[in-house]
């Protein structure tokens, strides 16, 4: 019997990943800890937004972490067994990062796995989870009571950390349009700021790091390595497959990295007033303010947004700068 740990930044395909490690490997059924029983593995995990139709053995607290591990160790002659988790949370949620749970989780993984692999968002791509839609629904933050939607999950949020801040732009200002939202969210939000590991945790240890890019669209060449890497061979009978489920599951984060690979150039443009057409990029009233706030935060610039409904293209945007009058250039990246 053997463990193979799957350690990643929060939702950036640890799901999928740990799925085609199960069933790359030949597997028609994979041991679930938090039902004590068998479960038959999924020949297609991919739903509308993620690969959540396969359940890993995914804890989320360092309880869950320790109990996964012990369920795991008791199975006699069960062969390979692949857990799966990210950041772990402090209460309910994983977000803010606790550096402490963090390092007690990666210690816990190298004291019972064989082998550990660390799938990480590069650094030069946070932008990829600015959307409005999130990757999942999550609990809300002062219950055990999970999001219905994520525009309940986005108010939830505001409402939660920047309570005091909202009360007076909508009540006391009555800022409520949505030109007035957007600028609320630039000034409030970090959407460079994301949770993810601490890579000095990894210092001395052996690990197969692989990055966020490289899984969502390399995957069916790097997945060679990642066999190796583990010391299995992968199920050749089910590669066509696999292959046909992948090709779907990358669809899902085109959109996203597309944004992110494009943000400076489209930053630039606005700035030099060259054209470029925003509608290619699905900009959602998140990824809107994005923009707004990189050019306040790190170019000291705001746009007169009074009834722009619509970010439409660069050149708009570019003769609606200003100066920023909020504040003095923020030292905050």
């Amino acid at each position: 019997m053997s463990i193979v740990t799957v350690i990643t930044d929060p939702s950036v395909g640890g799901t999928f990943l740990t799925w085609s490690l199960e069933w790359l490997s030949g597997k028609n059924f994979y041991f679930y800890f938090k039902n004590n029983d068998w479960l038959p593995l999924c020949d297609d995990p991919v739903k509308q937004i993620n690969a959540h139709a396969f359940r890993p053995n995914k804890p989320t607290t360092l309880d869950q972490l320790h109990f996964c591990y012990d369920a795991l160790r008791k199975i006699p002659n069960s062969g390979d067994h692949f857990v799966y988790f990210h950041n772990l949370a402090n209460n309910t949620h994983s977000y803010p990062v606790d550096p402490k749970i963090d390092e007690s989780a990666v210690q816990l993984a190298y004291d019972h796995s064989q082998k550990c692999l660390l799938l990480n968002l590069s650094v030069q791509h946070p932008l990829y989870h600015c959307k409005q839609s999130g990757r999942s629904l999550h609990l809300k933050w002062e219950s055990h009571e999970c999001n219905a939607t994520f525009h309940e999950q986005n108010k939830d949020y505001v409402d939660y950390f920047f309570h005091q801040d909202q009360e007076n732009w909508v009540t006391n200002l009555n800022l409520n349009e949505v030109w007035d939202q957007r600028e609320f969210l630039a000034l409030n939000f970090r959407p460079f700021e994301v949770p993810r590991f601490n890579k000095s945790l990894f210092r001395g240890r052996e690990c197969l790091l692989l990055t966020s890019e490289d899984c969502f669209f390399y995957l069916d060449s790097t997945i060679d390595q990642v066999f190796s890497y583990i010391g299995r061979d992968i199920d050749k009978s089910r590669w066509e497959h696999w292959c046909k489920i992948y090709k779907r599951w990358q669809s899902l984060h085109r959109d996203r990295m597309r944004f992110s690979w494009y943000f400076d150039e489209i930053i630039q443009a606005i700035i030099d007033g060259i054209k470029l057409d925003l509608s290619q990029f699905d900009l959602d009233l998140y990824r809107e303010a994005a923009l707004q706030h990189t050019l306040l935060y790190r170019h000291n610039l705001n746009l007169r947004t009074y009834k722009l409904e619509k970010f439409i293209d660069t050149c708009q945007l570019h003769n609606l700068l200003e100066p920023n009058t909020y504040h003095k250039l923020a030292k905050i990246y």
